[in-house]
């Protein structure tokens, strides 16, 4: 055993490395915050789609652009909607991936937000309200998006249901043998019938997401 006076020394020392360490990072974190630099991580796990954006999340995005972000209460990149469609409403309900979430852009340039005011300005819609819901989520494959339609989206009442396909990765991320590392939910073709894979419920990443270990996206 060391001599109480050698143990006594350690303690100070760990304690003033630890303390060290905490104002580092806190004098790290504030000069990032002053020059405008910031890593919002605004993801949740979802036992449907994998992953969602996170509920009333409200943070400066700065990555691929700059803009205000605010997530809804109910976990959409748009404003408030009621979940009860008002009477005379024309209400329209948009799937995709990073295009259509747009966190890299004001709200108001968002493609939910431009379809909206283009088609209050229809004549066709003349004496119609027209809501255009944003449920777009970044790397979302088409199994999510369907997942995102069964459980999240159909209560809204959608008169229309906007899908945005990306050719880019969309194929790709509905295969789990062309994207094995995807935490997301798959479809696979058995005869006639497509067959739900939710194997990533026993993902690590998910499993650690869930329970608050890690903070990262788990799509």
């Amino acid at each position: 055993m060391a001599p109480p006076n050698r143990f006594r020394t350690w303690c100070q020392r760990a304690l003033a490395l630890a303390a060290g360490s905490i104002v580092g990072l806190a004098l790290v974190e504030l000069a990032l915050r002053l020059v405008g630099i910031s890593f919002p991580l605004p993801y949740v796990p979802d036992e449907y789609c994998g992953s969602r954006l996170r509920p009333g999340m409200v943070a400066d995005f700065t990555v691929e652009g700059r803009a205000r972000v605010s997530i809804t209460s109910d976990g959409r990149r748009d404003r408030e909607r009621g979940v009860a469609k008002p009477p005379g409403t024309l209400r329209i309900a948009v799937l995709g991936d990073s295009f259509v979430e747009a966190l890299q852009v004001p709200l108001e340039e968002t493609f939910g937000a431009v379809l909206e005011r283009q088609l209050a300005q229809c004549e066709a819609l003349r004496g119609r309200n027209v809501e255009v819901l944003n449920f777009g989520v970044s790397g979302f494959s088409t199994a999510q998006e369907l997942e995102m339609l069964r459980h999240y989206v159909w209560r809204y009442e959608p008169d229309i249901v906007l899908l945005a396909f990306f050719a880019g990765n969309d194929v790709r991320d509905n295969s789990r043998r062309l994207s094995p590392d995807g935490v997301r939910p798959y479809y696979s073709l058995a005869g006639d019938e497509l067959v739900l894979d939710q194997s990533f419920r026993e993902h690590p990443f998910y499993l650690d997401a869930r329970t608050g270990f890690s903070r990262v996206k788990v799509q």
